[in-house]
């Protein structure tokens, strides 16, 4: 199977499971909360794909090797994408635990706040990151500007989330 169906079908797998998951009494700020995450998440995968592809390794923390790039995503990410392990993968588990109303579903917030905060620092540095001629300026730019622009998305509706999750804990229970 090829890697493109293979991050559609895994996509389309989290999209199903959280639809399922309380989807009848999840609050609109938990619903943009996980549109935003997975948003983030497609963004990453299509980047990593794109890199791989193109020969584009990461240039934070100095210029990646453009033969090794695949490999290199695992935890050094792309050009384009944040790594595997465990950028991506917390993701994913952060996206699974959000539905949930319980402290899990509040460590999944936090845990996407500050992956939120650690994508816009890994943004910011691929941005200014010493040219090589492996990657195309441009292309630096153009991502990191897109990787500010989500994970600032991604923070704030975290945050959103969180004072969503507090105030609901605060409401005097009703008895019959």
């Amino acid at each position: 199977m090829p890697l493109s169906a293979r991050v559609l079908l895994t996509c389309s797998a989290v999209q199903g499971f959280l639809d399922r998951e309380e989807s009848s009494t999840m609050r609109p700020a938990t619903r943009r909360l996980i549109s935003i995450s997975t948003l983030v998440l497609v963004v990453s995968i299509v980047g990593a794909v794109i890199s791989i592809v193109a020969g584009w390794p990461a240039q934070f923390g100095g210029p990646g090797d453009p033969d090794n790039v695949a490999s290199e995503f695992v935890y050094r990410g792309t050009a384009l994408a944040a790594p595997l392990f465990p950028i991506m993968v917390l993701l994913v588990v952060f996206i699974l635990l959000v539905p949930s109303q319980r402290w899990w579903g509040t460590v999944g917030v936090v845990g996407l706040c500050l992956l939120a905060v650690l994508m816009f620092i890994g943004s910011i540095g691929e941005a200014f990151a010493p040219h090589t001629p492996d990657v195309p300026r441009a292309t630096l730019v153009i991502s990191s500007v897109v990787g500010v622009v989500l994970s600032v998305a991604l923070l704030v509706s975290g945050l959103m989330e969180l004072i969503d999750r507090l105030r609901a804990g605060r409401q005097p229970s009703r008895v019959s």
